[in-house]
């Protein structure tokens, strides 16, 4: 009886019959159901492809701020600048 409902209903509303179930832990999105699903998933996989070339481009940066301008390092630029000159 249950089956012969079910094989009605997609029958009735075929793309209700096609659609995604979450599961357990899941960590991407269900399968788009209509295009603006799809528009939502595409917009959100640009978006994280961008943050992470911004994310590898500051931590690019701050690495190599990090790296010369280290205090062990010897500058000529900062020698003789402090108050208490002997």
């Amino acid at each position: 009886m249950t089956r012969g409902i079910f094989l009605l209903l997609a029958f009735i509303f075929p793309s209700v019959a096609l659609l995604d179930a979450p599961t357990a832990w899941q960590t991407g999105f269900q399968d788009p159901a209509t295009p603006i699903a799809q528009g939502i998933q595409d917009l959100h996989n640009d978006i994280c492809f961008f943050m992470v070339v911004i994310l590898i481009f500051v931590m690019w940066m701050l690495g190599r701020t990090l790296w010369h301008f280290h205090w062990t390092k010897k500058s000529s630029s900062f020698q003789n600048h402090s108050w208490n000159s002997n």
